[in-house]
């Protein structure tokens, strides 16, 4: 699966994932963009694929909505938040692990988000 995976935002791990990219080998196929101002962050739902996000916590899953309202599918951990915003192979993908989230990724690029963009904006 030809992927890229653009990061949009920053933290303190951010040394480590460039540093983890590159001993993987992956450093070519990792986009670091950093931080953003707010009214630029919808540049990048537009040119994205999906949107994933493996935090373990939500409080409103602001960023989860902006996502979909861009008609991307999404990626992201069961989270009581986020129910019935993340309907799991309608509106987007549930994953518990890595795994999982490797055999739905899979499913992404055999049937492209886009095709869920209809079923994000009729919910």
């Amino acid at each position: 699966m030809d992927a890229r995976l653009m990061i949009v935002g920053a933290g303190p791990s951010d040394d480590d994932l460039k540093e983890q990219a590159k001993d993987l080998g992956i450093q070519d196929n990792v986009i670091f963009v950093g931080r953003v101002p707010s009214e630029e962050v919808v540049n990048y739902y537009h040119v994205a694929d999906a949107f994933i996000s493996a935090s373990l916590t939500e409080t409103q899953g602001l960023t989860y909505i902006e996502a979909l309202a861009c008609g991307l599918c999404v990626f992201a951990r069961p989270d009581r938040p986020l129910d019935g915003i993340i309907v799991d192979g309608e509106t987007g993908y549930l994953f518990e692990d890595a795994t999982t989230f490797a055999d739905k990724a899979k499913r992404l690029s055999k049937h492209p988000s886009k095709s869920m963009s209809e079923s994000v904006r009729m919910r």
